[in-house]
């Protein structure tokens, strides 16, 4: 058989002629399909048919590719295997990601031989029970070593043939579209793998006619680096559960996996063959994968180790068993090169730097928090901000270590731990495979020379496995000939140590009866990493002989402070005495032993011991303590925890005062609005300034009411400058409106699809008729459907291009799901399916069918909206004096507009909105307030003789769009030495245009009597009163507009009902929606007034008639004359559009000439190309012609190849 890669006979007797379970297990490779039953074929296979039979091979195992069946030769070989005597049993086509995250369609057969008894087929239930993996929840993406990865990542020329759109394979169905090759290519932890063959990661040189048929191979988008699946990865992705060694050769590598069967492929047949055998205890095909998927290698159980330049990859749990199996072996590859597995970080300091050593591409922030400072991951730069590199890190102060790592860290969640050593700090990944591969590069940096590595933690414990790492380590180098001493030697000498605190670090003295014991057990592995030096002597003190050791702290290396460091040392001395630690040992006994190591540090030695949270007798044994467990606390491994709680001092009656002291003054100070930073700094210097006892007093005399102006007065006295207060009072109100709109947003009804239904009639098809209201989708329907966003995702996916009549989808909400693809925003009319209400919704329409779907509106009426824009008005109250800033706080709408008035500019703005009062750029209180502004709209002609005047009046204008961005297209420019010499300026700039503009009135409003009022919305933000009453009056709808609610609703007044509640304006489809109207008593007047109020009214009244009257007959004169204008202007523009078109239409035609005559030319280039091809071809033939008539007629022609030499 082609492509056959292996041929294993598992055997369980030494007879070869009646085996009661022998398999024959025959895999192929890349190829079996296609030569099949080639000449090869028949000499590989065909001498094994007898064979089998002969020795009646009880099982015969077959694995190939997936359309074997298919093949016209695959009957002809199963007949063959039937005329041997075997009969099939189980045959079934696999794909792998049915189980593991990668496809591989392979297709598995059992045979039996007709020997074996009760020879029927087998029927198993399904392999596999749990739902299909991804490759992150897989744990297949691995963090791999720096050289593996750089071995595993292609080359930018690599890379960009696999990203080229020629090299995508074709869809597997005809009439499908190749995927984008971002999208086939790039794998991520959501999706899974292809097919891993024996050419993977080397696709991209196959041969140029295979290249043509596209390259299947896909890569991982991991740690944001894009490269192959390594062979870890494949080897994970297979379900590998036993050792395996990588080559250096990644050809190697892909031929070893490619070619493999993977593991749930292997187990289907083998469960098959021992149902078949009726092997006791056998299991069914999905328990063996269940097995499997339990014991399976993945990026948290394996470990990856170096051996020379090849990698052995395995279980945690199997690394001893691999380094036992290379044997001799195992000495030379420790002196082999080790790969790089660190990269420096150096920490900058106001006095110097430390630096320490850390794994490439892990996150900065996951480092820095390992250390302690996790601030400092947003102090870097953009390109350090992804993954750890070698760099420098400015920090104001140096970390610290403790006995858990870093001052400020509660351990790494990531896995990651620390290794201390004397020539610096290395962080380790923990939990991936590179534990191993960076843990023996930290020994080739402590020892380049033979020698073991030995590990300990930092209570001085040595640590034998992997099992018992912790966050942090210590890690020194060890040699035979002068081991490690334990610190076990100290416990019959503590009565003879000393430790003291002086001059900046640390005297430990042992006098002369344990000097020999305690130098040669002396934790100097422990001290130096953990960064200090250490200077002995051997000095004589009263005739004795003692030791002496100096250590300080190293200042360019992280290293643990004094005070810590002390009471390190008292545990370095408690762990001594856990040599006689027994189950029998009682509570007292432990406590005895605390008190020896205090007295040794010379510390508090007050205690109390603990399990967990639960306390004890002292007489207790620790065996009588583990018997109830619901009395202490036990670890995971099953051990016991005792617990010692240290007796710590500090404070006072004078520390206490104090406290209390600045607490009142910090409170008092807070409750008068001074910030946290403010309050700090002036409560500190006061207390330092005024003393303890003057401020408590102080805070203690007087009424509550006017302690704050007693601690102001203080404050004075002692030279401290006193805070600023805050407006707490607008604070509090921003705070409570802030709140109030939480609360409003959280408890606003959310409409859904199902709870409402389109109203018919506004959706039309293309012929104009009603389109068709749809409540679900079925294939063949045309119509609307209205769909939730998270529903329109996948129907716009699965309905694009399948409906040739019209088919829409009208998505519910403000946000789109496919902007690229939406026909717009739009608001539509529907109805409540419960109560009927009728409603205005938000939504986005997709057309999805060959027809399109449009909206039509009930009125059609439509109004010529104003160029208008929006505009910000300021006004400071340092430009005025404080009686005029007064005045104006009351009035600032009506202040504005009479400072206007008198710079010439009679209506500046209209609509005005949004008053903002602030004190130092927050909200105030008005009579607070240094700044005011609030937002109005002004007329696009009429905005540059707003800002000419702007400024000029106290008044600063700031144009801006509808939407609110401020408009750059113009700028106040101040000249001249004065602001006189501005204003003329200015002035004499625009004197000809302001003279010569004619000022148009505004629109009367019709006289309505209002009795309802309405709430209209959303309109375009353009539109005024003034278009707002044009656009009812189109509908015979007198309004009256009372104010704006915003800038797209407003308040209108009416005598009757509006002719619709869903109509629209220019376009746009708006809600008018009543409002009921507020009760309001009636004035109560006394008698003999009303009457002359009410003459008085009426004599007024007649008074502003005659002057409207006139006004309006002004204003219909300039409108005739705007219309007149605007006719001329509609003119000049077709004028310029034809001219416009004109000149497209002749470039146009010079445009198609050109081209013509280009293709006449090819044309004719190409006629006179075939033309000498021909002539080239007639004399070629003649040739052939005459050599033929000149060859020596005795030669005959051959009619048999040459046989092979």
């Amino acid at each position: 058989m082609a492509g056959a890669k292996s041929l294993v006979y598992r055997s369980s007797m030494t007879s070869p002629t009646k085996a009661p379970f022998i398999s024959v297990q025959i895999s192929t490779g890349h190829g079996g399909l296609e030569h099949f039953c080639t000449a090869l074929s028949r000499l590989l296979v065909f001498p094994l048919l007898p064979s089998p039979g002969a020795f009646q091979i009880p099982l015969v195992l077959f694995k190939q590719v997936a359309n074997v069946p298919q093949h016209p030769h695959f009957d002809f070989v199963m007949a063959a295997w039937k005329d041997a005597g075997y009969k099939l049993l189980w045959q079934a086509t696999l794909d792998l990601v049915d189980v593991l995250p990668g496809h591989r369609n392979r297709f598995l057969l059992v045979l039996g031989h007709q020997s074996m008894q009760k020879l029927t087929p087998i029927t198993v239930g399904a392999w596999h029970t749990q739902r299909r993996l991804n490759l992150g929840m897989a744990k297949i993406p691995m963090p791999l070593p720096p050289s593996l990865k750089q071995a595993n990542t292609p080359d930018s020329a690599t890379l960009a043939m696999y990203m080229d759109p020629y090299y995508m394979p074709s869809p597997r169905c005809a009439g499908l579209r190749p995927q984008r090759p971002e999208v086939f290519r790039l794998r991520r932890a959501t999706d899974v793998a292809t097919t891993f063959m024996a050419q993977y990661q080397f696709q991209h040189l196959l041969p140029p006619h295979i290249l043509q048929k596209g390259i299947m191979g896909t890569l991982i988008l991991h740690e944001g680096i894009v490269r192959f699946f390594s062979g870890p990865e494949i080897a994970a992705a297979h379900g590998a559960v036993r050792p395996i060694h990588l080559s250096q050769d990644h050809r190697v590598q892909m031929k070893l996996l490619g070619n493999s069967i993977a593991v749930p492929h292997a187990l289907v047949p083998l469960t098959v063959a021992c149902l078949a055998a009726q092997l006791p205890h056998a299991p069914e095909p999905a328990q063996a994968i269940h097995w499997c998927m339990q014991a399976r290698m993945h990026n948290q159980n394996t470990v990856l180790i170096p051996l020379g330049a090849d990698w052995v990859f395995c279980h945690s749990t199997q690394v001893s068993t691999v380094l036992a199996s290379l044997g001799p072996r195992l000495a030379a590859l420790v002196d082999d090169p080790i790969p790089e597995a660190f990269v420096r970080v150096r920490s900058s300091l106001p006095d110097g730097s430390v630096s320490l050593y850390a794994p490439p591409d892990i996150p900065p922030q996951e480092l820095f928090v390992l250390l302690g400072c996790p601030a400092a991951a947003a102090q870097l730069p953009p390109e350090l901000a992804n993954h750890v590199q070698a760099m420098d890190i400015p920090l104001h102060s140096a970390p610290q270590l403790n006995i858990g790592g870093f001052i400020g860290s509660c351990g790494s969640r990531d896995g990651l731990g620390l290794v201390l050593t004397d020539c610096g700090v290395f962080a380790l990944e923990l939990l991936t495979p590179c534990s191993w591969s960076q843990l023996l590069r930290v020994f080739r940096e402590i020892e380049p020379g033979p020698g073991e590595l030995a590990i300990f933690s930092v209570c001085g414990q040595r640590l034998h496995c992997t099992d018992h790492f912790t966050d942090c380590m210590v890690a020194s180098p060890e040699s035979e000939d002068l081991p490690i001493q334990s610190l076990a030697a100290f416990a019959p000498h503590l009565a003879a140590l000393s430790l003291s605190q002086c001059s900046g670090g640390l005297q430990f003295t042992v006098q002369e009866a344990a000097v020999m014991d305690c130098w040669l057990c002396m934790p100097f592995h422990l001290i130096g990493a953990l960064g200090w030096d250490c200077h002995q002597t051997f000095p004589t003190m009263g005739g004795s002989f003692i030791l002496q050791v100096d250590m300080q702290p190293k200042p360019q290396a992280l290293h643990m402070p004094v005070d810590i460091m002390r009471d390190t040392w008292r545990i370095w001395c408690f762990v001594a005495q856990l040599a006689f630690f027994s189950s029998t040992t009682t509570l007292s006994l432990v406590s005895q032993w605390w008190h020896k190591a205090s007295d040794v540090c010379h510390l508090l030695a007050g205690h109390r011991v603990f399990s967990g949270p639960h306390a004890h007798d002292e007489r207790t044994t620790l065996e009588e303590i583990k018997q109830d467990p619901k009395t202490c606390v036990l670890r995971r491994s099953g051990r016991l925890l005792i617990t010692i709680h240290p007796e710590v001092r500090g404070g006072g009656a004078k520390t206490e005062a104090s406290n209390w002291a600045k607490t009142r003054a910090a409170s008092l100070c807070l409750a008068h609005g001074v910030d946290l930073s403010a309050t700090t700094t002036f409560v500190d210097q006061l207390a330092a300034a005024a003393g303890i006892q003057r401020l408590s007093m102080t805070l203690q005399e007087g009424p509550a009411d006017g302690r704050w102006e007693a601690l102001l007065e203080l404050a004075k006295r002692s030279d401290v400058a006193a805070p600023a207060v805050k407006n707490l009072q607008t604070k509090a109100e921003n705070r409570e409106r802030q709140a109030q709109q939480r609360k409003q947003r959280h408890n606003r009804m959310h409409i859904s699809a199902s709870e409402v239904q389109i109203n018919p009639g506004f959706f039309l098809s293309e012929d104009g008729s009603s389109t068709n209201i749809l409540s679900t989708m079925q294939p063949g329907v045309s119509g609307i459907k209205l769909v939730e966003e998270s529903e329109a995702i996948g129907l716009l996916q699965a309905l694009r291009g399948v409906q040739p009549d019209e088919l829409g989808l009208l998505v519910l909400g403000h946000s789109c799901p496919a902007p690229d693809e939406c026909n717009g925003h739009l608001t539509f009319p529907a109805t409540s399916v419960a109560c009927g209400s009728k409603l205005l919704l938000a939504g986005c329409l997709h057309n999805v069918g060959g027809r399109r779907i449009r909206t039509q509106v009930a009125d059609g009426m439509r109004v010529e909206l104003p160029h208008q824009c929006c505009c910000t008005v300021d006004c400071f109250a340092d430009e005025l004096d404080q009686d005029t800033w007064g005045s104006l706080l009351n009035a600032p709408v009506r202040s504005a507009v009479d400072a206007f008035k008198k710079q010439g500019v009679e209506a500046p703005f209209t609509d005005p909105w949004g008053r903002f009062f602030s004190l130092a750029n927050k909200p105030s209180l008005p009579a607070l307030a240094d700044r005011l502004s609030f937002q109005a709209r002004i007329a696009q002609d009429e905005l540059d003789a707003l800002l000419a005047a702007s400024g000029h009046n106290h008044f600063y204008v700031t144009p801006r769009a509808m939407d609110r961005s401020i408009l750059t297209s113009y700028a106040i420019i101040w000249i001249g030495g004065c602001r006189a010499e501005a204003l003329r300026a200015s002035l004499q700039a625009r004197f000809a245009e302001v003279f010569a503009q004619l000022r148009l009135g505004q629109m009367v409003p019709t006289k309505v009597q209002v009795s309802k009022m309405f709430r209209l919305g959303p309109l375009p933000p353009e539109a005024g009163a003034t278009e707002i009453v044009t656009w009812a009056g189109k509908a015979a709808w007198n309004v009256k507009v009372i104010k704006s609610l915003g800038a797209r609703h407003w308040l209108l007044g009416a005598a009757q009902e509006p002719p619709a509640a869903f109509t629209s304006f220019n376009g746009q489809a708006v809600l008018i929606e009543p409002l009921n109207r507020r009760e309001t008593a009636l004035p109560v007047v006394q008698a003999g007034t009303r009457l002359a109020v009410q003459t008085t009214r009426t004599v007024s009244r007649a008074v502003l008639e005659e002057g409207l009257e006139a006004l309006r007959v002004c204003q219909e004169t300039n409108h005739q004359e705007l219309l007149h204008q605007q006719s001329a202007d509609r003119e000049r523009a077709a004028s310029t559009s034809l001219q416009i078109q004109e000149q497209m239409s002749l470039m146009s035609a010079e445009f198609s000439k050109q081209l013509r005559l280009s293709t006449e030319s090819l044309q004719g280039s190409q006629m006179q190309q075939q033309t000498q091809m021909q002539s080239s071809l007639d004399e070629l033939k003649c040739l052939m012609l005459s050599c033929r008539e000149t060859r020596d007629g005795a030669k005959k022609a051959k009619t048999q190849p040459d046989s092979d030499l």
